[in-house]
């Protein structure tokens, strides 16, 4: 062991002095010998060096693990050749042609490629080192001295044998489904990051060009109309990310010429070259979408000229759920009929228990959406952290205490009706969401890139005046615009007293199920009638529910007092109080009339001037038969 150490020193002084005297004897090369020898050594590429008499004077550790050949082994050597398993004698190296300045010996190999003074090219050789076929990328440059003489070559080899195996099956793969895809009627595509990688014929040609060429390579949004563009690209983003369940895009194209068609594309996420891409198979829907929408125009018309015949009715007592027969009902009636012939946003403007769920459920059930769902949702009683959650859903795991997949309220509503009570309660940072989804007709639920797609019609209700909520900054103008299409105003019980003998027969009824319907004694009917139902029909449900049950009637109003059923008493009375709790309970319901009534019924100032919360207030309301 000591023996071969003492001999490899040895050897490496002999070389030190050899190199020497041939660096003192070529003072020329000697500069820029040191300059790149310091460096080559860790270049991830084979690496050597030349001078002009083709003596090896660098040789990097990458050229010993190509080769297997050491750099001790060769260092001085001027016939190299034999180092190179893949060397050719008929096709000398790169840095050969360099340094014998043979620029006519460069045209006999057609690998080669010239670039200013650097020349460069890809080969097969039959092996290198591990007795192994190779293809080789090589590139030289000339080595000057100071004034310009050339003096020697730089060399880099790099072993390209996978990515041309890798580029070869890539090929193969694209003939293989060429070929597949050629024998098929529908149009073919291959998209990667949103690229056209590959079309066959039959998409060329659904699209009106002549060669695939003209396509390969472009976006592939560019084929979609600018209003379909959104929904496209999102649906792409989300198969490539694994998370879609639905993979089919329907929507206006563009061809060549610019003519507007309807395609269907059905999308599955592949690999490809190592990385996702989308599969499109393509189909010319134009026809059969046009026939589609002319016969749901057809229906459409129809069911409207079905409602307007029902409309043209002059006199009615009664319109589903609803009931009355004044002059201010009519009108209510005649709008319903309008909005339910129309699929137009509608907002519905009353006060507190006037019956504006039950209008948005006839418009529902009278209207083309009506076998799909209506569903409500009251907007004051959501948290404002929940909201977009509720609206939107949400995928397991996209916040604490999200433990399962949600669906949202669009979802739910979809090719249905949605009913937002108390609509002026949102903020206005759900509003420019909603605003969106509504406007683009997709959203994503919350923790996901997918892309969900909902049509839906907006039936809105509020007692405020959304006007001047608008003009407060509470609600944004766009969004008031896009739900403010058909409005609709109830008018209070107060306002359309000749239409109470209507409800007072039609609550009695359903209070006395199984029963025989009681009559109204002539003073609590005339109590009735002077009443200004602060709660509107609400309100006289409720006090009827509770004159069948107690045999006494209770206003909610505090000045309000209590009628004894007995027939010959006449003369008005509050009901006795016989306990604490009792009393207490009265106080407070009077005392949350009265404050409800100072702010018209607004549940938020309310609660505010009451010191409680909305949660409680509500909670109060529904207990006292408020709500």
């Amino acid at each position: 062991m000591a023996t071969t150490d003492a001999a490899s020193q040895t050897k490496a002084i002999e070389l030190k002095k050899e190199f020497d005297a041939y660096r003192h004897a070529d003072e020329r090369f000697a500069n820029n010998f040191d300059k790149y020898l310091e460096f080559i050594d860790f270049l991830p590429d084979a690496t050597f060096i030349i001078d002009r008499n083709s003596r090896v004077i660098a040789w990097n550790r990458a050229m010993e693990k190509m080769t297997g050949v050491k750099k001790d082994d060769i260092i001085g050597k001027g016939e190299y050749e034999h180092a190179m398993p893949f060397y050719n004698r008929r096709r000398p190296m790169l840095v050969d042609l360099i340094c014998t300045e043979n620029s006519e010996a460069e045209l006999l190999y057609n690998f080669t490629q010239r670039d200013g003074d650097t020349l460069y090219g890809e080969a097969y050789v039959s092996s290198v080192f591990g007795n192994r076929e190779a293809f080789l990328w090589a590139k030289a440059s000339p080595l000057y001295d100071k004034d310009g003489n050339l003096v020697g070559a730089i060399e880099s080899i790099r072993d390209i044998t996978e990515r041309r195996n890798k580029e070869q099956a890539l090929q193969e793969s694209e003939e293989r489904y060429r070929t597949l895809t050629e024998n098929v009627a529908d149009g073919v595509a291959l998209i990667q990051k949103g690229k056209l990688l590959f079309v066959n014929n039959a998409f060329v040609t659904i699209f009106g060009y002549t060669d695939a060429e003209d396509i390969v390579g472009r976006t592939a949004v560019d084929l979609i109309r600018s209003d379909c563009q959104h929904d496209f690209e999102m649906l792409l983003a989300a198969l490539e990310s694994g998370g879609v369940s639905n993979n089919t895009f329907q929507g206006l194209s563009l061809s060549k010429d610019r003519r507007e068609f309807w395609i269907e594309a059905q999308n599955n996420m592949i690999r490809w070259n190592g990385e996702t891409a989308v599969l499109s198979t393509i189909r010319d829907i134009t026809e059969t979408k046009m026939k589609a929408l002319a016969f749901e125009e057809e229906s459409h018309r129809l069911r409207g000229e079905n409602i307007r015949l029902k409309a043209s009715m002059r006199y009615r007592w009664r319109l589903g759920p609803l009931i009355g027969k004044s002059a201010v009902m009519q009108e209510v009636y005649e709008r319903i009929h309008q909005a339910a012939a129309s699929d137009a946003n509608v907002i519905i403007y009353g006060e507190s228990g006037t019956g504006k769920e039950l209008i948005a459920r006839a418009i529902h059930e009278m209207g083309d959406r009506r076998e799909n769902a209506f569903v409500p949702v009251n907007c004051g009683a959501i948290p404002e952290h929940l909201l977009e959650s509720e609206f939107f859903g949400h995928k397991k795991g996209a916040f604490t205490g999200a433990y399962s997949d949600k669906h949202g309220y669009l979802d739910l509503a979809d090719n249905g009706s949605l009913f937002l009570d108390e609509i002026g309660e949102l903020g206005m940072n759900i509003q420019v969401k909603l605003l969106r989804a509504l406007e683009g007709g997709s959203y994503s639920p919350l923790g996901s890139a997918e892309v969900r797609h909902s049509t839906i019609r907006i039936v809105a209700a509020t007692n405020r005046n959304l006007i001047n909520q608008v003009n407060m900054g509470l609600m944004r103008e766009d969004f008031f615009y896009r739900i403010h299409v058909i409005p609709i105003s109830l008018p209070p019980l107060r306002n359309r007293r000749e239409d109470i003998p209507l409800l007072v027969e039609h609550f009695m009824k359903n209070h006395n199920t199984g029963t025989a319907t009681q009559h109204i004694p002539g003073n609590i009917m005339d109590a009735l009638f002077e009443y200004d139902w602060p709660g509107n029909v609400r309100e006289l449900q409720n006090v009827l529910h509770r004159y069948v049950t107690l045999k006494s009637i209770d206003f909610t109003s505090p000045h309000s007092p209590a009628i004894s059923l007995e027939k010959e008493q006449t003369d008005r009375k509050y009901d006795p109080i016989t306990t604490l709790s009792s009393a207490m309970e009265q106080f407070e319901k009077k005392i949350l009339v009265k404050t409800l009534k100072e702010t018209k019924w607004h549940k938020t100032k309310a609660a505010s001037a009451l010191g409680i919360s909305r949660k409680t207030l509500f909670r109060k309301m529904k207990a006292y038969a408020l709500i």
